[in-house]
């Protein structure tokens, strides 16, 4: 593998060309130097050779095999979000949608780069706003990954996350985090799951308010031996600017990581920023696909104007003016507005408009007066933007060909826009046109007059229910119903309508006259809009059926859905009567209804937006027919108890003014649980209590943890993210900090059984030749951070007080007798108890699979390997002199082996560190009991000779010395009060070690040679 590098002397004008060789992928740096001759003699250097240039490149020698897969592309080139779960739409291929949080937007203001193609949209995030979502399976462990994004600074902090791979854990996300360090400059920190960070930084240019591309790249390569080539890059704008390149033993994996956050990460603090073309790749992206990245464009997306909708009455009046809607449509159904501003001009008839041309967006409304009877057409045309199709013309909900009669006499029809099943006064004016000028005067005067009318649907154009004209119902189109009106001087009858559906309605009249009117022929239309009244909300979940159930009103409720399932919400529009309006949600363009959500429960608590729509009206929740209605999945990915509220989307029904719909708050809409937990763990270790030389400890001798010993416990969603609002009374987990005895619904600690039991049988690293060892229960200390102290669903389990002051202990168990055990070394296994109050376990991840469980299982190790030694006190019989001070061996031994594998009992010479044994003498054949010397200098000897009690064992032995007694006979001392961990089977029973020592000390003359053999065992 070789690659060629150029590099330039000084002066630029004698190029220096090197071919370098290399044997493996790596960066290096190669170093050049072109030196000059200060005196040529002809072709021979007759003076010195000095410097003339240098110049130093780093080489990147890249691995033909490198490939690496896009499995998320974030382009950002929706028009805008609001805060639905997946609508960050992924590109990749891959669906790894994201979701947008806290005001996270799109923006098109200042791209990377104008035009079109180019970067089009970005998003903009605020400083406590993200994109998240979870991670897919070819990132949860990233050893080999590459992330390439543009990014912005809007504003700055002292220390801003910008992208990570994983959560907030410690002081960096683990395994991934890119952010702004406290001193202002670019950094990346990888960690590994022996929590080893590697670092990548440059300088603070990547928060200079301007767009720069950066690129983090890692991957893994083969070295000599067992050590694997470990190469991490950092590029800015293309520009690689720092790396690691290194082999090493054996590499950890990195930590596994459950979600992607662009932006800042839960519970920690972010500028605000802009990004764009976000890509996550598996595997090590070359620097040639990186510079694609920062230089990719592409086209933007753009709206279409497809036609221009003329909606006209039938027939008009010369001497009144007619009203012609118009609407520039999207699509040919109409069902979506063009959201630009369109430039209309009205070309038939010409010069009878009240405005022409016209400037508008969506909808608009002009008169049309035209003063000869006859029949007209009537056209307009787009001339900003031109629309794809050509006009098109309706009439009453029918499409027409834009031909319009005009009459000298008809009705004038005026009923106000109202709410759906109101009875609302209206009028029907007879007129004509004036004999002597085109200004209208009453068609009929004080009489009456029998008029036939009908209904037209406009918007919608069909329906379900009729209008009521005076109480009675009306026939379709040209199926009139006569009614009798009686109109005053002016020509105005009054009439009384109700509708109880809704949508626009045109109103149809007709007058054919008879004897001295025969042959006259009177039309009229007019329109009204009927709007809904209020909507209704039902919440429907496999638990309960809300209102019809009452949900829940705390945290004690009953249990609605979990935080991040679907459930159903179905939608009714109501009249004011409070039926059904089978229309609503038929319109063209369709109308809808928002749902606004608002937290009541936890007070102050995270409040992300539904995620989920619903379904156009017209069905219900089971997909059958029901117009009027409509129903939706929806999710909502927190902790706690809503209420919805449902209201007119855009706050206007169709056109008529004032006209926004609030429906009726559904309340207690919970309660909504975590789906799971998470656990991570820092630590624990456990220290040996004896460290004077070599640490070691005791069999059964408690060990402390380490500092920092915890287990960090997350409520998350079923989507995997964390659900903030698990605190305070909302964290479903008994507080019972401080405790050593678990039980009940919170976290537990159980011991670990060697011997048989049913629910926890393997205890790794203990050895079968030491069977009866066994973890004590409720010897662990684990104070829970819970209650009022658990943070945004987040909560710690300390071990021990967190500082290394919490103790781990085990204990003998009598099943399998009571050997002399070697030492050896050992990991120790506890597990916690993690269910809440409502029984939701917490979950592990194994081989692509979930797996629940109740406990969580650890492995203690021992620092430092530290030895688990087999100890005892031994105290020995003594005989002397009752005029001088007797000492006793009273030391702590240990069961050890020597080099040929023999093993026995001898003093431990390591020990400083066994305390709490005191001695007790009684008399057998004396008197009054010895006395041990526990301060002073005894007697018989000269003073300062130490034979003084030692609280603490030096050097295994504890230093007993018994005072001069000046009376002959013997004495029994034992150790009843010592550490059980120094307690031995001294019957020989082979029962249990849970004897303590004693023995015999005699005061008195020496009698001589008789044999007698002092005995250590007094039992």
């Amino acid at each position: 593998m070789d690659t060629q590098q150029l590099a330039s002397s000084s002066c630029e004008r004698s190029p220096i060309e090197q071919s370098r060789v290399y044997d493996s992928p790596g960066t290096y740096e190669a170093s050049f130097t072109s030196e000059y001759c200060t005196f040529w003699l002809f072709f021979f250097c007759a003076g010195s050779w000095a410097e003339h240039g240098s110049d130093t490149v780093t080489i990147i020698v890249e691995d033909e095999a490198i490939d690496a897969e896009t499995v998320i592309d974030y382009r950002m080139e929706a028009e805008s979000w609001n805060g639905a779960s997946g609508e960050v739409e992924d590109s990749s291929g891959y669906d790894n949608d994201g979701t947008a949080f806290d005001g996270a937007d799109t923006d098109d203001e200042s791209p990377v780069r104008s035009g079109d193609p180019g970067t089009c949209r970005y998003a903009s995030i605020p400083s406590d706003g993200r994109i998240s979502t979870s991670a897919p399976s070819e990132l949860q462990q990233p050893d080999e990954f590459s992330v390439a994004f543009w990014f912005r600074a809007q504003d700055v902090s002292p220390q801003d996350s910008i992208l990570s791979i994983g959560e907030l854990n410690g002081t960096y996300a683990r395994p991934v985090e890119i952010l702004r360090n406290a001193d202002g400059i670019l950094r990346v920190v990888i960690t590994d799951e022996g929590n080893n960070e590697q670092t990548l930084g440059h300088d603070a240019s990547a928060f200079s308010g301007e767009w720069v591309h950066i690129a983090v790249t890692r991957r893994l390569g083969d070295a000599p031996g067992a050590n694997q080539q470990v190469v991490e890059q950092l590029y800015v704008n293309g520009e690689l600017v720092d790396f690691n390149d290194d082999e090493r033993p054996n590499p950890p994996s990195l930590m596994m990581a459950d979600d992607i956050h662009i932006g800042g990460l839960p519970g920690a603090y972010s500028g605000a920023a802009d990004y764009d073309d976000v890509v996550f790749a598996e595997g090590a992206l070359a620097q040639d696909g990186i510079e694609f990245l920062r230089d990719r464009d592409l086209p933007c997306p753009t709206a279409q104007l497809d036609h221009i909708r003329l909606t006209h009455p039938q027939s008009g009046l010369t001497c009144s003016p007619s009203e012609v809607s118009v609407q520039a449509c999207a699509d040919a159904a109409c069902n979506e507005f063009f959201e630009e501003v369109v430039d209309l001009a009205f070309t038939s008839p010409g010069g009878n408009w009240s405005d022409n041309p016209i400037s508008f967006t969506d909808t608009a409304s002009v008169l049309l007066q035209y003063t000869q009877a006859e029949t007209i057409t009537v056209f307009a045309e787009a001339t900003e933007p031109e629309a794809a199709n050509p006009t098109r013309c309706f009439s009453a909900g029918v499409e027409t060909n834009c031909e319009m009669d005009i009459a000298s006499a008809g009705f004038v029809l005026d009923v106000p826009d109202h709410v759906s099943d109101e009875v609302v006064g209206g009028t029907v004016t007879a007129v004509r046109e004036d004999d002597e000028s085109p200004q209208c005067v009453p068609g009929f005067s004080d009489e009456s007059k029998s008029v036939g009318f009908s209904q037209s649907y406009s918007n919608p154009d069909s329906g379900f229910l009729s209008v009521l004209l005076n109480g009675t119902a009306l026939g379709d189109d040209n199926d009139y119903t006569p009614l009798s009106l009686d109109f005053d001087a002016e020509g105005v009858a009054e009439v009384d309508l109700q509708y109880p559906d809704v949508g626009e309605v045109q109103l149809n009249a007709r007058y054919e006259g008879d004897d001295l009117e025969e042959g006259l022929v009177m039309l009229g239309q007019g329109s009204f809009i009927a709007r809904p009244d209020h909507f209704t909300v039902v919440a429907r979940s496999e638990n309960m059926s809300i209102p019809e159930d009452s949900g829940a009103s705390g945290p004690d409720g009953p249990i609605f859905a979990t935080a991040g399932d679907e459930f159903e919400i179905e939608v009714s529009a109501r009249n004011l009567s409070g039926d059904v309006t089978p229309n609503f949600g038929q319109e063209s363009p369709a109308e809808t209804v928002e749902l606004e959500v608002d937290l009541a429960e936890p007070s102050g608590g995270n409040n992300p937006p539904l995620s989920g729509d619903l379904n156009p009206f017209g069905s219900d929740c089971d997909g059958d027919e029901a117009p009027g209605l409509a129903c939706g999945e929806f999710s909502w990915a927190e902790v706690g108890i809503l209420a919805i509220t449902p209201r007119l989307a855009g706050g206007q029904y169709l056109t008529m003014p004032d006209s926004d719909v609030v429906g009726q708050s559904t309340d207690n809409i919970g309660r909504f649980v975590p789906a799971y937990y998470s656990v991570s763990r820092s630590g624990p270790e456990l220290a040996a209590a004896c460290t004077q030389d070599e640490p070691y400890n005791y069999l059964t001798r408690p060990m402390s943890f380490n500092d920092n010993a915890e287990l960090t416990v997350t409520a998350r969603n079923s989507d995997g993210l964390l659900t903030e609002n698990a605190e305070g009374v909302w964290w479903r987990f008994e507080d019972r900090s401080g405790e050593t005895s678990r039980s009940g619904g919170d976290f537990r600690y159980r011991d670990c059984q060697i011997e048989n039991d049913d629910d926890f049988t393997d205890c790794d690293g203990l050895a079968d030749t030491i069977p009866a060892l066994a973890v004590d229960p409720g010897a662990v200390s684990i104070a829970e951070n819970t209650g009022d102290s658990v943070s945004g669903g987040t909560a710690r389990l300390v071990f021990g007080d967190g500082g290394g002051n919490g103790l781990f202990g085990h204990r003998w168990t009598s099943a399998n007798g009571a050997p002399d055990i070697p030492p050896f070394q050992a990991d120790f296994r506890t597990r916690v108890r993690i269910v809440d109050e409502d029984d939701i376990p917490f979950r592990r991840f194994e081989n692509d699979s979930v797996v629940e469980e109740t406990w969580y299982e650890l492995t203690l190790p021992v620092e430092e390997d530290a030895e688990q030694r087999h100890g005892r006190l031994a105290i020995g019989n003594a005989h002397g002199s009752e005029l001088l001070d007797l000492q006793a061996r009273v030391v702590v031994e240990s069961f050890q082996e020597d080099t040929s594998g023999q093993a026995w009992w001898r003093v431990n010479s390591d020990d400083a560190c066994s305390d709490e044994v005191e001695l007790t003498v009684e008399a057998q054949t004396a008197s009054t009991p010895a006395t041990l010397i526990e301060s002073g200098d005894g007697c018989g000897f000269p003073e300062g000779f130490d034979k003084v009690w030692r609280e603490t064992a030096q050097d295994g032995d504890f230093n007993a010395w018994f005072q001069c007694s000046n009376e002959v006979g013997s004495h029994r001392v034992n150790a009843e009060t010592l550490p059980e961990w120094l307690r031995y089977d001294w019957s020989g029973d082979d029962d249990a070690h849970d004897q303590a020592p004693d023995g015999i000390i005699t005061f008195g003359i020496h009698r001589g040679p008789d044999r007698r053999i002092d005995f250590r065992e007094a039992r």
